[in-house]
């Protein structure tokens, strides 16, 4: 539940499918903006996947929000307010 926040019902949530790190700033752009956001991390390698958790993480946290993991590849970011039913 979100604190002194008023909570936003989604209608959609976008699924990313990035294929290069240059890719985060939409993801992040659409975290900010729209509140959630899911990422699917099946093309990149390992590396390139932590930098991407690390760096969405990040944003999650300044934004006080949750993550969660969806499976082994997908994980929703959402900023603090927002309720994904």
């Amino acid at each position: 539940m979100a604190k002194k926040d008023t909570l936003i019902k989604l209608d959609e949530v976008f699924l990313y499918r990035p294929q290069t790190f240059e890719e985060i700033e939409q993801c992040l752009d659409e975290l900010m903006q729209k509140g959630a956001v899911v990422i699917r991390f099946e093309k990149l390698d390992k590396n390139l996947k932590q930098r991407f958790l690390d760096n969405l993480c990040g944003a999650t946290y300044v934004l006080d929000g949750e993550v969660k993991k969806l499976k082994d590849t997908d994980y929703l970011f959402v900023k603090s307010g927002v309720v994904v039913c």
